[in-house]
């Protein structure tokens, strides 16, 4: 895609700041300077999200927007996770592959991340993307990574996806800025909105998922889309990064069901709560499948390509098809955490939580407890205490204790080692103790900073203090350590 200068260039200068790199003027005059920096730019942000792409020398980055704006390594593990889950329901032994191939859509294209981690589960991928110059940095890059079932379609994907279809899964990342580029949140503010095309969308597919913002309501975007089977909240580091839906027709969505129920069935796993280690990638070197194009860039590369492709699943769509409209109280939703080569995961839907009765308490226990983000997104708040044992402080603190240490608790663990109310002689008591400190707050009227001042406590070390709000509206300092 460059001239030969233009690589030895780029590689020369890869780690090198690009501000005082754009102050020099390159030897040849095949070295296109601008571009130049943006490859570089594009390689330093990669080592940290994309690290297996960035490891491959041959591939080819997007200007800036496109690398802040596509997944990171972790998250598109995950959604190729999910995706295998939804085409085992689709499996079917008896059939003849080659007469049912698998094929997917990505209407959004971009810079490809996720495509390039779900088309290898596929017999046939179609990458759609409106931007020439991404079209032209996709077809090098799937080139180089052997992706060769992929095909690059220049074009609007509201308009190309009839023209290709049907799909097993359409794919669809809209975008979430609006025409003076400030980042939008409702999906009838995104491009293209997803309500308006959601019929078309499913005539043309098995399934539908949708990477939506992390920001958006999830209650209201179950009011705006039908047929919605799974909600998945997708944590990285314990920081919400992702809002992912499915939306499937009846027939999908109950061999999904049966997939899942099927799975757990095989592992033992109970469906409340458990944490995974991920799966390995480390093998999974991208620069591996231009070797080998059989192979696949995902954590099972090493199995034969035909086996990863679930031999006679069908793409077949009827548009007359009926679709569920599936309640948001059913709709099964999923919180997910994924850190340090663990995937915590807690599954529950809207009517359990509606349904559940929370038990409170006024006297804190030996143990505290603090969901992980993804599930205060969602709201899963009373049917913690139903899964875990656990007694919640207050309707709006969500902060939960108990007696014995429940270590399988979705969130971060604690030990209680003092309780203080915010009388004046306790409030000096805790600035002449505790230099250093973790605070946060929780259902109560002050800020971080402002009781950092008031206080004169330092951040960091490995005490923390949760500053929240009884049942009884008692302002408490609970003293915590990290329970072991």
């Amino acid at each position: 895609m460059f001239h030969q200068d233009m690589w030895d260039f780029i590689r020369r200068h890869a780690q090198d700041d690009v501000r005082k790199l754009a102050l020099k003027r390159p030897d040849s005059p095949n070295v296109d300077l601008k571009e130049a920096l943006t490859q570089i730019e594009g390689y330093q942000t990669a080592r940290k999200k994309l690290p297996l792409w960035a490891e491959n020398p041959q591939l080819v980055y997007p200007p800036r927007i496109s690398m802040e704006q596509c997944s990171s390594e972790t998250t598109a593990l995950y959604k190729q996770q999910v995706v295998r889950r939804l085409l085992q329901g689709l499996e079917n032994p008896g059939s003849n592959n080659q007469n049912h191939p698998l094929s997917m859509a990505d209407m959004t294209g971009g810079f490809g991340i996720d495509f390039s981690y779900l088309a290898p589960l596929f017999d046939h991928a179609c990458y759609i993307e409106q931007q020439e110059v991404l079209c032209r940095i996709a077809r090098h890059n799937l080139k180089v990574l052997g992706l060769e079932q992929a095909e690059v379609c220049h074009g609007d994907g509201v308009e190309r996806l009839p023209e290709k279809a049907p799909f097993t899964l359409v794919f669809i990342d809209p975008a979430r800025r609006d025409g003076q580029g400030k980042k939008t949140v409702a999906l009838s503010d995104c491009t293209p909105d997803l309500t308006a095309i959601q019929e078309r969308i499913r005539s043309c597919s098995r399934f539908c998922m949708a990477k939506l913002s992390p920001m958006l309501d999830i209650h209201q975007a179950l009011q705006e889309l039908k047929g919605v089977s799974e909600v998945h909240v997708v944590s990285v580091d314990n920081e919400c990064k992702e809002l992912l839906l499915v939306l499937s027709s009846e027939d999908a969505e109950n061999i999904a069901e049966m997939a899942t129920a099927e799975k757990r069935q095989e592992t033992g796993n109970n469906p409340d709560s458990k944490t995974d280690k991920t799966e390995e990638v480390s093998e999974n070197k991208l620069e591996n499948i231009s070797e080998n194009k059989a192979e696949s860039t995902l954590e099972d590369t090493s199995k034969d390509t035909s086996e990863s492709k679930l031999e006679g699943a069908s793409t077949t769509s009827n548009s007359k098809q009926s679709v569920v409209i599936k309640k948001p109280a059913e709709t099964r939703i999923f919180c997910i955490n994924l850190q340090k080569g663990e995937q915590q995961t807690f599954e529950y839907t809207a009517q359990e939580e509606a349904m559940a009765e929370a038990v409170y308490t006024d006297q804190p226990g030996t143990y505290l407890y603090e969901p992980n983000t993804s599930l205060l997104k969602a709201g899963a708040y009373k049917c913690l205490c139903a899964r875990f044992g656990v007694r919640k402080l207050h309707p709006n603190s969500h902060l939960y204790t108990s007696d014995t240490l429940c270590a399988d608790f979705p969130g971060r663990r604690f030990r209680i080692t003092g309780c203080r109310s915010f009388g004046k002689q306790d409030l000096k008591q805790i600035a002449r103790e505790i230099p250093q400190a973790n605070i946060t707050i929780r259902n109560f009227p002050s800020t971080v900073q402002e009781l950092r001042k008031k206080l004169k406590i330092k951040e960091g070390g490995d005490r923390y203090l949760f500053i929240t709000t009884l049942k009884n509206e008692q302002h408490i300092i609970l003293e915590c350590l990290k329970a072991e």
